[in-house]
């Protein structure tokens, strides 16, 4: 792959994995093992507005939402430490994993 291509496939690349990265995200909040919680629920209570005043989420609901939420963003932020050290760490000794 030329170097001209592989600039042009890049921004795609960040959009499909940032698209994947989001879907996963809040497929872990909806899914847990206290149950599953409807995705309308879940966005409801990210959003902070109930969906009508008659269809307010329990808070317990909110409350396990709001706690899958903090393990959901701490694991995407714990894979992106290790993949940048990770990157790091081969550029350092100049492993042939990190060349172009």
């Amino acid at each position: 792959m030329s170097r001209a291509s592989r600039s042009r496939a890049l921004p795609a690349t960040m959009v499909v994995g940032s698209a994947l990265l989001a879907a996963i995200v809040l497929a872990s909040i909806c899914i847990g093992s206290s149950g599953t919680i409807a995705l309308g629920d879940v966005l409801s209570t990210l959003g902070g507005a109930p969906r009508s005043a008659a269809d307010t989420l329990d808070p317990r609901l909110q409350q396990i939402v709001l706690l899958r939420t903090w393990r959901a963003l701490t694991a995407a932020g714990v894979g992106a430490a290790l993949a940048l050290s990770g990157g790091l760490i081969q550029g350092l000794f100049r492993n042939g994993l990190a060349s172009p």
